[in-house]
């Protein structure tokens, strides 16, 4: 009662399959090359952005409008709602809860102050880019002992 099975794979079997296969390889090429000529991955990198800051109170690099002598600085004026290194800038949209004041740039770092709503503050340093918010380090205005790094976010130009 033994009966013998045949075999799937034969010889034609696999030189069928192996046809279609380099058949299928040369349809996938033809349509790349002939519908797709362009398409290709550029991994390079088309812009980069660099941002630096600026001091609100630069000297002009230019003669003065009357033609006077150098030794007279002028302001630069500031952008409305850009804030620089050296600014004086007011906490706002905190919905009355504050503003945390950090050892660091980061949200991990330590609260050392909480800023009050309408609160004034000087930038003395930053910007520094952490944990995708832009940070900068203000010292109060009325209490210099009180300084910390805060999110831009909440920081008003005056």
């Amino acid at each position: 009662m033994s009966e013998k099975k045949e075999s799937f794979l034969t010889k034609t079997v696999i030189i069928a399959a192996a046809a279609i296969g380099v058949s299928l390889c040369l349809i996938t090429f033809l349509i790349q090359y002939l519908i797709f000529p362009n398409f290709a991955f550029d991994n390079t990198v088309k812009i980069e952005v660099e941002i630096t800051p600026i001091s609100a109170t630069l000297p002009s690099q230019g003669l003065p409008v009357g033609g006077g002598d150098m030794s007279e600085a002028t302001e630069t004026p500031s952008m409305i709602g850009v804030i620089a290194l050296g600014m004086n800038i007011r906490v706002t949209g905190t919905g009355n809860e504050g503003l945390r004041m950090r050892s660091g740039a980061g949200i991990d770092q330590q609260t050392m102050f909480i800023a009050q709503e309408g609160e004034s503050f000087q930038i003395i340093d930053g910007p520094k880019v952490v944990d995708s918010l832009i940070w900068w380090k203000i010292q109060s205005i009325n209490d210099p002992g009180k300084t910390g790094w805060s999110v831009q976010d909440y920081l008003t130009p005056e």
